[in-house]
């Protein structure tokens, strides 16, 4: 289960932080071991996938999170219909503000919880992209310049 040749390679470069990671055991799923398996961990890396997810990540979230779902699809800049979307009439803010607070401790698939945790990310980042973008659009300045 454990990738002896990385080590190997990253030994040579550094041998203290070597040690550490030896001692910390990172573990690397190699081709023969059981990729699909729910009790292991998402965020393990693989010899055939990398830093990838380890099998294909959950694309439809149950419906009890349908409210999050259809906010995540009409947030996009340009809608599939051609219409303007959320942050591009600049509406996200203010729909976030309707989003309920879901319960997520009785979540017992390890890839719905990945998937949530996915979605609240490109939520989050859309969230602060919003009002930077639109001050950059009408001032034509970016805050650090």
């Amino acid at each position: 289960m454990y990738n002896s040749k990385f080590l190997t390679k990253f030994q040579i470069r550094n041998r203290k932080t070597y040690s550490t990671l030896v001692s910390n055991s990172i573990e690397v799923l190699k081709e023969n071991d059981d990729h699909v398996s729910k009790n292991l961990s998402p965020f393990l890396s693989s010899t055939s996938r990398g830093f990838l997810p380890r099998i294909h990540p959950v694309l439809n979230i149950p419906n009890k999170y349908s409210i999050l779902d259809e906010i995540l699809n009409k947030m996009r800049w340009n809608q599939p219909d051609g219409s303007l979307g959320l942050i591009a009439k600049k509406q996200l803010s203010e729909t976030i503000r309707h989003l309920p607070q879901y319960e997520v401790n009785d979540i017992d698939d390890k890839m719905v919880a990945l998937a949530l945790n996915r979605d609240y990310s490109f939520l989050t980042s859309a969230y602060l992209f919003e009002d930077c973008h639109h001050n950059y659009l009408n001032t034509k300045k970016i805050w650090f310049s």
